[in-house]
């Protein structure tokens, strides 16, 4: 299926413009193609980076934390996330 609308791209679909027909098709292949080996790999890993995930769990959840207040921090600033806190 992929494959089919991979090649129906490739005729229909000029990223680089209409005067360099080869080129368009070595992009979208590439493209496409790319995305689909970083897919792919990450199906293929999957198993293993979740094992891994949950046997580390506490860590993985006090660095997500972390990543949620600094994205806090940064759209509200310090005094507004923290300002609860006493003095």
């Amino acid at each position: 299926v992929s494959n089919t609308k991979m090649m129906l791209r490739m005729g229909t679909w000029a990223p680089l413009g209409p005067d360099v027909p080869i080129r368009n098709i070595l992009f979208v292949l590439l493209t496409v193609g790319g995305l689909l080996l970083v897919m792919m790999t990450f199906v293929h890993f999957y198993p293993r980076i979740l094992a891994g995930l949950l046997r580390a769990k506490t860590l993985f959840m006090a660095l997500s934390s972390l990543i949620v207040i600094w994205g806090l921090v940064s759209w509200l600033s310090v005094g507004q996330v923290f300002g609860w806190l006493p003095g």
